[in-house]
């Protein structure tokens, strides 16, 4: 984990803003990782590993914050707010490009507003259904929800 650590601080120092990379070393100061979900969950286990595994290499703290709230609007909300110097970074996940769709006028842009540093972790998808659900694949189970826009249940982690 120690490469990855090294290539996460390459990453961040090549976008970290010249006032911050310039006359100090980056980090100069402690670095907040914001995740926005509860403590214990997956997102929330990986930043601490690597907040750890940084914070050891770079002789700096990487601090992890917890801001959940609103299917992770709230804590993305205060990485976007915060100022663009790379002492704030956000844990980003596939709730995020769900919101995209899902959440009308959230107060940031995920594309404007943030830029992509690492990949800290990858795990795909997939869709289940019960077998009493009158649908086979995706196309059928997106008709059936059309049809009874009620009716059906959703949960993720």
């Amino acid at each position: 984990m120690t490469r990855a650590a090294a290539l996460l601080l390459s990453l961040i120092v090549s976008i970290a803003a010249p006032s911050a990379a310039s006359s100090q070393g980056y980090p100069a100061r402690p670095v907040k990782i914001i995740v926005p979900y509860g403590a214990g969950g997956p997102a929330d286990v990986h930043s601490r590993f690597m907040a750890q595994k940084l914070s050891d290499a770079l002789g700096q703290s990487f601090i992890v914050e917890n801001r959940p709230g609103a299917g992770s609007v709230i804590g993305t909300d205060a990485a976007a707010k915060s100022p663009n110097d790379g002492y704030t970074l956000v844990a980003i996940t596939n709730s995020h490009t769900t919101n995209e769709t899902l959440v009308p006028k959230l107060p940031y842009q995920l594309l404007r507003d943030f830029v992509p540093v690492a990949t800290l972790n990858y795990s795909d998808m997939v869709m289940v259904v019960h077998p009493s659900v009158a649908a086979k694949d995706l196309r059928e189970f997106i008709a059936l929800a059309k049809s009874k826009p009620v009716a059906l249940n959703y949960a993720s982690a």
